[in-house]
């Protein structure tokens, strides 16, 4: 990359300058796509101690939720990737990703998460694509000649991510591009191919549901031996910090292309913590009420905050519910309880400055028909 990032500012001819352009942006893509690798040898260790370090090597963290009395476990792996890590865990543990929690902070994990099922998982990199459940449906049209009858199952899959890898993500369907049952049935109908809807926005975190609808066969087998397609995602990516003081008086600023985040007016009220986050555009984009697609995306960032706020000591104080105060062109005013720290001297938050499409491949095998 460096050495192509050089020549790109050299003397380069117009196909050298595409050529070179096209595979920094190959590499950027699956620089972005890749998963850690993990290297890992615990003996007789605590599920919560093996988690930590485990989504540590990947950047993150990782809360067990209804932790119960989980085994200890026995654990060894040398690069492999991460998800096939996580799955050996799920075996050892029965805990995994849970699907009715999501935190862009780090990993919030359960029992009989995503992964409780085992063996039907595809990874790529950093995400994996697990299947969940089917539902079989026969509709019968009765308001139609001769009462046609339409025999579809959708499949319910799961779409991980590694927190903090990405920034929010708008998941669409599933898009299948080869279904097989083990009699060698199509199980794409003629008439559509594939179901999807349109782009609809998920929680920042690490599980995504999608669904796909399949055609239910005249003569149909017990198994689906192959199932592969992809999931297209819109992910904003390239990380930036947002690391500001709080201040009593006036304000600290820091500015995301032409987005200007400013913190400040640090107040005590009613036993609580008060201070805001105003966000404000350039005055052009401000006059039309017309912000870029990039600096939408910032916005929404910030009104959605997924940072952390930290006493002068470095130690994390938790909100007390984030409350906002007017649009976001007045700023919001956050509230945190005195009793859970001390005074707040600092807020971060991890700030996701562009976006783009990606299809997150599956290839899923032995999976029972309804």
């Amino acid at each position: 990359m460096p050495a192509m990032k050089k020549a790109l500012r050299g003397l380069t001819t117009p196909e050298m300058r595409h050529l070179l352009r096209q595979n920094i942006r190959k590499i950027t893509n699956m620089d972005y796509l890749r998963g850690s690798l993990i290297t890992i040898h615990l003996k007789d260790v605590s599920a919560e101690t093996a988690f930590q370090d485990i989504c540590k090597q990947a950047g993150t963290t990782a809360t067990i939720m209804q932790q119960g009395l989980l085994p200890a476990v026995t654990i060894n792996a040398t690069k492999a990737p991460f998800w096939q890590v996580m799955q050996q865990m799920a075996v050892l543990t029965n805990v995994s990703p849970a699907p009715w929690f999501n935190s862009a902070a780090g990993f919030q994990l359960g029992l009989h998460g995503t992964l409780s099922r085992g063996d039907i998982i595809s990874s790529h990199g950093a995400f994996a694509v697990v299947a969940q459940s089917i539902t079989f449906n026969r509709n019968i049209m009765l308001n139609q000649p001769n009462h046609p009858a339409t025999n579809m199952f959708n499949l319910s899959l799961a779409l991980l991510t590694i927190p903090g890898k990405t920034g929010s993500m708008q998941v669409q369907n599933a898009v299948v591009t080869k279904a097989l049952d083990n009699h060698g049935n199509s199980l794409i109908g003629p008439a559509q191919p594939f179901f999807q809807n349109g782009w609809y926005q998920n929680q920042t975190g690490s599980v995504y549901n999608v669904n796909m609808q399949l055609q239910w066969p005249h003569k149909p087998g017990t198994r689906i031996v192959t199932l592969k397609g992809y999931v297209p995602i819109l992910a904003a990516y390239h990380k930036k910090i947002l690391n500001l003081k709080i201040t009593a008086k006036g304000t600290t600023h820091q500015t995301f292309h032409g987005v200007r985040i400013s913190v400040g007016h640090l107040q005590k009220v009613n036993g609580l913590w008060q201070f805001t986050v105003a966000i404000s555009l350039p005055a052009a984009e401000a006059a039309a009420n017309n912000p870029t697609s990039t600096q939408q995306a910032i916005i929404n960032q910030i009104q959605n905050f997924n940072g952390s706020v930290y006493n002068k000591a470095g130690t994390v104080v938790n909100p007390n519910g984030w409350s906002s105060m007017g649009g976001w062109q007045q700023g919001m005013v956050y509230t945190i309880p005195i009793q859970m720290g001390a005074k707040p001297a600092r807020i971060t938050m991890p700030v996701y400055t562009r976006s783009k499409n990606f299809k997150i491949p599956f290839d899923l095998q032995n999976i029972p028909m309804p």
